[in-house]
Parts: structure tokens; sequence; C-alpha cells
């Protein structure tokens, strides 16, 4: 069970959260990511999240394709309300923010 506010429920936002399913996965890029089902155990809702590489976040970041600014603009979407739920200097997956590092 992980306990992390970066892996709470979309729904309830319970960080009583385990992952089902962890699986490698190709994307809509032709690249390896890693995809995880997860599932609350407070409600019971069910979600899926894909992992990828720094070096693939660039990749798409250099706007190749319409799927990636398409994913891009959700990834920033996702940093700035996690910015305003715990702050802008707050560590998301262990980067430290204040260092930019």
């Amino acid at each position: 069970m992980t306990k992390s506010p970066d892996k709470s429920c979309p729904k309830c936002q319970s960080s009583s959260v385990r992952t089902i399913d962890s699986r490698p996965a190709e994307s809509e890029m032709g690249s390896i990511v890693i995809r995880r089902r997860r599932s609350c155990l407070d409600c019971k809702h069910r979600w899926t999240t894909y992992e990828i590489t720094a070096e693939e976040f660039q990749r798409l970041r250099s706007g190749e394709s319409k799927i990636a600014q398409n994913i891009v603009s959700k990834f920033q979407a996702y940093v700035a309300a996690w910015a305003y739920a715990y702050g802008p200097e707050a560590d998301i997956d262990g980067v430290d923010r204040k260092r930019g590092a």
C-alpha cells in the first residue's frame, strides 16, 4: 500500500492506494513506458498511470506531434494542480523544486 500524496486517489483523494498491476507497455510514440493499475482501498476506484523516462519527456516536450503536445499539456496541468494543493516547493517524485534538480 502506498501512503504518499502523489499517489492519492483521483476520486476521493485518499492516500490508501495500492498497485494492482505493473508492466511495460508501448506508448503511442513508440517508446516503452511503465503502465500501472491502481486501486483505492477506501472508495474502490481504479485508474491507470503511465511512467515515462526523462529522455522521453524531453522528446515529448519538444512538440514532435499533436499527441506529444497533449501529453505535455496534461502533465503541466498536473504539476500546476500539485503546486496548488501542496505548495510550489513541494516534492514531486523526489524532485526538489527549490534547487531545480
